[in-house]
């Protein structure tokens, strides 16, 4: 069986040995060009000013200034070519944010994501045992993913000095993945995660910084054995005061690091492997005094995932680039365009088979929300 390393630890797909090899190997890069993680905006010690953002720790989402319910859409393609195999995933996604003070220094912030990702590709056989003349092979994937989380943070200090926030959050996720080729195999797999969190955010003046951790467990398939894994997420901030500046901007640095978990095949179910990984993203957003309600955006954010006992290794980069209309109170808009790369390393002693893979990725993300 070949295990398809998925960047964010989250399926293993498995294909049939039956399949020739470099088949197998272009179908593990097929799925194993993930998406970009389901949120891209830094908030780990902080906020985003576009408040159509959910916040990454619960922590964070405390500092807000004001209730927001917003949607928002996603549109986007990665290309790839390895080897002799050219693939073609198209990603959709929408998610609904609801953002909400409900007493004193209690704030609610309930998430829920639904995305679709399909995966084409033809393939080139250079022959088989009935032929010698290549052949192509079609595949097509489709995953689906549903994420519902929800956080409850409470701050604490003097009225507008609050110096601190405690915050806690729980997520339920969902995703089903299928492949279908040209002679009409196909394999569906279903797998959920659960878990929670929790973290502070302390603040200096207009220095923030914060730590949190998360617990997450992977139910039992039909497929595979269940798991069990910790998070652990770090951040740093600078972020002004507009009443103290007539340019507010907020700068961000946090890291979330996730440990290696492998749980051994029981019976006829497969073993359950979580591998090593890391999450690094740095954000700057500027509201300029000339233009009150408009704010700039850019992040980078870079992932490297280590897969247990292979010389293997998962590298993302992907850059955002942000405009956002945001009045005090009322409507919010805002547009992204966003475009990364991947690097996948496949250590083969076949020098037929392609040994890496480099995807390309763009995204046009809008979000729309109403703050009150």
């Amino acid at each position: 069986m070949a295990r398809l390393v998925n960047a964010f630890g989250f399926v293993k797909v498995r294909f049939p040995c039956l399949f020739p090899k470099r088949l197998r190997v272009a179908g593990l890069l097929l799925f194993g060009v993930c998406a970009l993680s389901q949120n891209l905006s830094a908030q780990i010690a902080t906020p985003a000013f576009d408040r159509t953002l959910r916040a990454d720790m619960p922590a964070a989402s405390g500092w807000r200034e004001s209730s927001t319910v917003a949607v928002t859409a996603i549109q986007g393609t990665v290309k790839e070519k390895v080897a002799n195999a050219n693939s073609d995933m198209r990603r959709s996604e929408i998610s609904y944010l609801v953002a909400s003070h409900i007493i004193g220094p209690l704030y609610i912030e309930s998430f829920k994501s639904l995305e679709t990702r399909v995966t084409n590709s033809e393939e080139l056989i250079r022959g088989t045992s009935f032929s010698s003349d290549p052949y192509p092979i079609e595949f097509q994937g489709v995953e689906s993913y549903d994420r519902t989380q929800v956080n409850g943070a409470l701050k604490f200090g003097a009225k507008n000095k609050e110096y601190i926030t405690l915050g806690a959050h729980y997520f339920v996720v969902t995703k089903e993945s299928s492949q279908q080729r040209t002679w009409g195999i196909k394999e569906t797999i279903r797998d959920e995660q659960n878990g929670f969190g929790a973290g502070l955010s302390f603040r200096m003046g207009a220095l923030y910084f914060a730590y949190g951790m998360e617990s997450v467990t992977e139910k039992e398939s039909l497929v595979k054995v269940g798991n069990g894994w910790d998070n652990q997420m770090f951040g740093v901030a600078l972020m002004t005061d507009r009443t103290k500046s007539g340019n507010q901007f907020r700068l961000e640095y946090s890291k979330k690091v996730s440990v290696e978990s492998e749980k051994l095949a029981e019976g006829v179910l497969i073993k359950n492997q979580h591998d090593k990984n890391s999450n690094s993203r740095f954000s700057l957003e500027l509201q300029p005094s000339q233009f009150e309600n408009w704010i700039i955006n850019y992040e980078k954010q870079t992932l490297i995932e280590s897969p247990i006992a292979q010389a293997q290794d998962i590298n993302q980069e992907y850059e955002t680039y942000g405009l956002i209309f945001r009045p005090k109170k009322g409507w919010i808009a805002g547009a992204y365009v966003i475009s990364g790369t991947e690097t996948i390393l496949w250590p083969s002693s076949d020098q037929s088979v392609s040994t890496s893979t480099t995807s390309k990725s763009n995204y046009y993300r809008l979000n729309l929300g109403y703050s009150f």
